[in-house]
């Protein structure tokens, strides 16, 4: 009767063993996620308020048309393609928070702007 009690025992303590093993893989997993979940936001952001190019100056420039039906989307897939802003996303997002526009003309913007300034020069009747 005891070796049966101390095998229970044993099978007892495997699986509390066990069971903990498995959460603090899980937190650590979790912890993994949020982290780099944490950093995505913080990047996105600092693209979106911060003032990043993608070139130090002097840059390489570009010359845009936008079109009568371009949209803000458009311009800034456009300008993310030719190495001119980070991301098109966070540009999109920066222009709505700002309340600028994109205006029909012909624009020269380069790699060593913020988004600020680009958005300055496409919100402007070129």
């Amino acid at each position: 009767m005891s070796q049966k009690k101390s095998a229970d025992t044993a099978v007892k303590l495997l699986q509390i063993l066990f069971g903990l093993l498995l959460n603090l893989f899980f937190y650590a997993i979790a912890a993994v996620v949020i982290v780099q979940m944490a950093r995505s936001a913080y990047s996105f952001a600092y693209q979106v308020f911060g003032s990043q190019v993608v070139d130090s100056a002097p840059g390489h420039s570009i010359t845009i048309t936008v079109g009568k039906n371009d949209t803000m989307s458009e311009v800034a897939e456009t300008l993310e393609q030719q190495r001119i802003i980070i991301n098109d996303t966070s540009f999109v997002v920066r222009a709505v928070l700002t309340e600028k526009e994109v205006h029909p003309g012909t624009y020269t913007v380069n790699s060593s702007q913020s988004y600020a300034e680009i958005l300055n020069i496409l919100d402007s009747e070129g």
